[in-house]
């Protein structure tokens, strides 16, 4: 019975660790060259991030990432269609033009506001807009935090003070 081999040489560390220590990998041993520890924190660094970010652009744009990100998209429309659907009206009206794009109006920290926030999706219409942050803050907390002010419903394009919007 031949020697298994039980243990490996982190490249990064030099520590000699069990092979549970190493995520699965396309090489020859079918083991990552890095320990697992050594790899969670070159993925915290920002050139771990910007690594990450730009395999994932180029993984994406493949015929595989397409499909993927397709499935993806299908599977979030059956899962969650209430949301799906307030994000689509209100993606439709900023594209043409009756509301206005988020990042005209500002977030109750005072940043810019780059996303509108949804506090019911029953109600597609009744929007808030918040910054990139506040939102993730927001969002797995009650959907009560953030009361909609409501503006009529106007013809043409919105006027140039309107903030929230109930159509």
């Amino acid at each position: 019975m031949p020697d298994q081999i039980i243990s490996k040489r982190c490249s990064k560390c030099k520590r000699i660790l069990r092979l549970s220590e190493f995520y699965k990998d396309s090489t020859k041993d079918r083991l990552s060259c890095q320990c697992k520890s050594c790899k969670q924190s070159y993925r915290r660094t920002k050139s771990g991030r910007q690594a990450r970010c730009r395999y994932q652009r180029k993984y994406g744009k493949t015929k595989t990432g397409k499909a993927i990100h397709r499935r993806a998209i299908c599977k979030y429309r059956l899962r969650y269609p209430e949301r799906y659907k307030a994000r689509a009206i209100i993606d439709d009206l900023v594209r043409r033009g009756r509301i206005r794009p988020p990042n005209n109006f500002k977030c109750h920290c005072g940043q810019e506001a780059n996303e509108y926030h949804h506090p019911d999706y029953s109600r597609h219409l009744y929007v808030v807009p918040l910054c990139q942050h506040c939102h993730k803050e927001i969002h797995p907390k009650l959907r009560d935090v953030c009361e909609p002010t409501v503006i009529p419903r106007f013809e043409g394009r919105a006027p140039n003070n309107a903030t929230f919007f109930a159509i």
